[in-house]
């Protein structure tokens, strides 16, 4: 009895000094301070708008697809970067997503323009070009009536983002406005762009003009293709003559600040490109640049921050330019028996028919693509796609490599060797040509379905004999049965 009374005293005690140590804590100054500070911090932070927690929700989400892991932090909503020679995606960043294009939308103007115009024709401004065009826009002041050449109106349009003057473009190589913005989406359809449609020739915002940082990349390819592009987009100064409307020359200085050595942002490398600006837009650029064997395509949409649009730029050309180096990533890659049955049973069921050939899968194994420096050739992974939509074209379907899941490359699987059975003149000619495989050769089978008869009907007569003599046997043992009785 009394050892349980101390237990209960000594329990007793515990939960004392447990509540007064929790009191003691509580009356702390220290936690009035804390108490305070979190208050003030409530009463200080300002409520983020829908629209700006819309933004913050939305950037958290923006996935980047990328082969290395180290690569720049960016702050703009959207970005690619393309190489230029064989259109491989080096960087995604929500690249796939529609945005309004703003200014950069003049290259696609300008491309059009110098393919499919005289660039010592004179082009006269109309009223609808120099009226519809908002005063507070970009433009240099031309006038109604106002004649310069598609050169000097090119200048314009590109170096200072003259929207009067790509309005005028636009009417002198389509005749009309609406003619003109056709042009420029059959054309962007045939760079192979899914998410692009325009409505008018300078990028100034409408709900209907927009585009994706990759079709724009696809759109820039297509155009450096152009030498006479190259030439206009690269250049840093023009000047325009006075015209019949104007005294006073007007001089241009490329808005594009990566080529422009004055400026802190200057890039060596680049080689040419358009900046943008809306509300709607905010900040957008389109840049090439060109280091030894490599050129790269980048594409920046929506920089909510001026500065960004350079330093994703510049951060990404320097990262790619110095890690990454052109390999071969299918020079290695074999197709195993798994692979040749499973493209010639697509055959098979695509024809109706059974294979009575030799099956033979072919790729390009000498493609080119950039590459980390130091990739392991053991994260390269290989994934065959069988399909019959190119068959006409002995294409079975694709192979893809991806590489830390991000993909490298894509190319077609070419067959060779399929023979249709039930074609009996594909079969004798690959006879002919010992191409054909006995194991499913047409006569085989034939051969086959004899033997398989024969065999059938030797053991069927064995059967029946062996019955019949047991029958017999059982005859006579019951008739010796009833000779006893």
């Amino acid at each position: 009895m009394k050892r349980f009374q101390t237990k209960k005293h000594i329990f007793n005690f515990i939960i004392a000094l447990c509540l007064a140590v929790a009191i003691s804590l509580c009356s702390c100054p220290a936690f009035d301070v804390l108490a305070t500070d979190g208050e003030d911090y409530e009463e200080e932070t300002e409520e983020l708008s829908d629209e700006e927690r819309a933004a913050q929700e939305r950037k958290a989400n923006i996935k980047i697809t990328c082969m290395g892991k180290n690569y720049p932090e960016t702050g703009s909503d959207a970005i690619v970067v393309m190489d230029a020679a064989t259109g491989q995606v080096l960087f995604d960043k929500d690249a796939y997503s529609r945005h309004y294009p703003a200014s950069i939308t003049k290259l696609m103007t300008a491309y059009l323009a110098v393919t499919m115009g005289d660039l010592d024709s004179t082009v006269t401004m109309s009223y609808d070009a120099v009226w519809d065009t908002p005063r507070d826009s970009s433009h240099i002041a031309l006038d109604v009536d106002e004649q310069l050449s598609l050169r000097d109106a090119l200048y314009a349009t590109l170096l200072v983002s003259a929207n009067e003057a790509a309005y005028a473009v636009a009417e002198h190589i389509g005749g009309s406005l609406p003619e003109f913005v056709e042009l420029m989406n059959n054309t962007a359809a045939g760079f192979g762009c899914k998410d692009t449609h325009f409505a008018n020739a300078s990028g100034l915002h409408d709900d209907n003009h927009y585009t994706t940082a990759y079709d724009m990349a696809l759109i820039v390819r297509g155009a450096l293709k152009n030498d006479t592009f190259r030439e206009f987009t690269s250049t840093k100064f023009h000047e325009i003559a006075p015209t019949n409307k104007n005294d006073e020359s007007r001089p241009l200085w490329q808005d594009n600040k990566l080529i422009m050595e004055d400026y802190d942002v200057y890039y060596e490398a680049c080689e040419g490109g358009k900046t943008g600006y809306t509300d709607e837009a905010q900040n957008t650029l389109a840049t090439w640049a060109k280091k030894g064997d490599r050129e790269l395509i980048c594409i920046v949409l929506y920089s909510d921050v001026f500065s960004n649009k350079y330093k994703d730029t510049t951060g990404l050309y320097d990262y790619f330019f110095d890690y990454y180096s052109y390999a071969q990533p299918f020079k290695d890659y074999t197709f195993d028996g798994e692979m040749v049955t499973l493209a010639s049973d697509t055959l098979c069921k695509y024809y109706d028919c059974n294979n009575a050939g030799y099956m033979h899968l072919e790729i390009d194994k000498n493609m080119k693509r950039l590459l980390p420096t130091s990739i392991d050739k053991k994260l390269l992974k290989y994934d065959f796609t069988p399909s019959t939509d190119r068959v006409d074209d002995d294409i079975i379907g694709t192979l893809t490599c991806t590489y830390n899941d991000a993909p490298v490359a894509e190319q077609p699987v070419y067959f060779s060797g399929f023979v249709k059975s039930n074609d009996e003149e594909a079969v004798e000619e690959a006879k002919e040509n010992e191409t054909i495989n006995p194991a499913y050769g047409v006569t085989k089978k034939k051969n086959h379905t004899v033997l398989f008869i024969i065999i059938g009907v030797l053991v069927l007569s064995v059967l029946a004999l062996t019955l019949r003599y047991f029958y017999v046997q059982k005859v006579m043992r019951d008739r010796r049965r009833r000779r006893r009785r």
